[in-house]
């Protein structure tokens, strides 16, 4: 279980995933929080048409939704993921097949295990 810092954040005992690739990169941190609840921070970067990154960051923290298994918690970070990859779709459609590709291999993963 990880506990918040004086600000609500959650930066120890985190879950994290990490993707980076020619066109984007991308750390996903899952947090199972004091209260049972999972909250996650999403950290990335997406390269656009002129090889500049746009970036976006934010950890786990209180605040946030929680949600009540991980697997819910994962699920609902990559429906973010996705939507900040439609956000952008113009700017590098390959940034977006990278991080579709990626999204897919840890819910996929994610369902694999769960049959076990």
């Amino acid at each position: 279980m990880s506990l918040p810092s004086q600000h609500r954040v959650y930066t120890e005992g985190l879950e994290k995933m990490e993707f980076s690739g020619r066109h984007s990169n991308m750390e996903l941190s899952l947090a199972h929080c004091e209260d049972g609840l999972w909250r996650y921070g999403l950290s990335g970067e997406l390269m656009d048409n002129l090889e500049s990154l746009r970036g976006f960051c934010f950890a786990p923290c209180s605040i946030r939704r929680g949600y009540s298994n991980r697997e819910d918690c994962l699920e609902e970070a990559c429906a973010e993921i996705r939507q900040r990859i439609k956000m952008n779709a113009d700017e590098n459609p390959l940034a977006g097949k990278e991080l579709t590709a990626w999204i897919n291999s840890l819910i996929f993963g994610c369902r694999q295990m769960s049959l076990f």
